[in-house]
């Protein structure tokens, strides 16, 4: 952390409210440091708790973080098919998308328009049908 921010080890060490022989136990791994020194490390460098102490921030695992990079990147239909089947999943599921919007699944069948606004043939009809799940667009 200290070669990240560049300043010496007194600077640091000041910053973080110990000595500079504590400083350098922690870097040698000799001792480690109290909850104290590791919140103000944190409140300077924004680093999380987690990656602190472990190395890495467990927010997000890397299966998770590869999954959203992958929904970013897809486009609009490959975007649209993941939703369903995530919607799918669950009963009574209700969503919306900016720009867009999702019908309710009620273990049936969902359509998804992630188009912008006013771009649908829908011309503002919905009928809902008697039957749940059963959404309709259109004239």
């Amino acid at each position: 952390m200290q070669s990240e921010v560049r300043e010496s080890r007194k600077v640091f060490a000041d910053k973080t409210g110990v000595g500079t022989a504590t400083l350098q136990r922690y870097e040698n791994d000799e001792r480690s440091p109290d909850i104290s020194f590791l919140i103000k490390l944190q409140e300077m460098t924004g680093y999380s708790l987690d990656y602190l102490v472990h190395g890495r921030d467990a927010s997000v695992s890397n299966e998770k973080a590869l999954i959203m990079e992958k929904y970013d990147q897809a486009d609009n239909n490959t975007q649209n098919q993941v939703l369903m089947l995530l919607l799918g999943a669950g009963s009574h599921a209700k969503q919306t998308v900016d720009g867009g919007s999702i019908g309710s699944v009620s273990g049936g069948a969902a359509t998804i328009n992630n188009t912008p606004n006013n771009t649908t043939d829908n011309h503002g009809y919905i009928n809902q049908g008697r039957h749940k799940g059963e959404v309709k667009f259109g004239k």
